[in-house]
């Protein structure tokens, strides 16, 4: 499965393998077998070895076909990606890159390669490495953000409506007691009538603003 030639474990040899190239052998197979996604490329970015879990992680029928894809085909911003390579390269911090990267279907998925720099006896260099799936833990942690940020948000607005209910209760027993105290049929009792009024739906939205409040904080609540 790909070009990456070894030794030794061609079909046409006959007799006992050495052990060197038992363990060539060996070592490709778990490599082609790896649950991983598995790769090589060149410092240009041609392919030469990829693995079956790689090929299904981005949507490909095999790893030939894959092979077939230059690696800077499988960057939405191929551009940005060698820069970033590069940096890493020269840094030395080539683990950890995690990175969108282009399914044959044109979608997504986010994921994390660790890579490292192969020379090679013709004197060339591959880079060779994993890469692995971590859209799942990702989109796990940024809804476990969103129902904090929403729980944050759900506890202020109960406390700002708690404190907007405390004045409207003054304000709703002042303007009673002045709706008392003047003359029913005259204008300041018509007008104390509207602030009566008017405060009072004010404390029906309070209600229902607090009543959302705590059940958007008792549903982003921990089980």
């Amino acid at each position: 499965m790909g070009n990456l030639a070894i030794p030794g474990t061609g079909a046409s040899r006959s007799g006992p393998a050495p052990p060197h190239s038992a363990a060539e052998a060996a070592a490709r197979l778990v490599a082609e077998t790896c649950p991983v996604g598995l790769f090589a490329v060149t410092v240009q970015g041609e392919p030469v070895f990829a693995n079956a879990a790689l090929a299904r992680l981005l949507g490909y029928g095999s790893a030939k076909e894959l092979l077939g894809t230059r690696a800077g085909a499988l960057h939405p911003h191929p551009g940005l990606a060698r820069e970033i390579l590069q940096d890493r390269m020269e840094a030395g911090a080539l683990q950890g890159i995690d990175t969108p990267l282009l399914r044959k279907d044109g979608a997504t998925v986010q994921a994390r390669i660790n890579l490292r720099v192969l020379p090679v006896p013709s004197g060339a260099v591959l880079l060779v490495g994993s890469v692995e799936d971590v859209s799942v833990p990702l989109q796990a942690q940024e809804e476990s953000a969103h129902a904090q940020k929403m729980e944050a948000v759900s506890r202020f607005a109960a406390g700002v409506a708690h404190d907007y209910n405390n004045l409207l209760t003054s304000l709703l027993g002042e303007a009673r007691q002045l709706l008392s105290d003047v003359r029913e049929g005259s204008a300041a009792h018509a007008s104390t009538s509207a602030l009566l009024q008017a405060a009072q739906e004010a404390a029906r939205l309070t209600q229902r603003l607090l009543v959302f409040a705590r059940s958007e904080v008792a549903r982003n609540e921990p089980l």
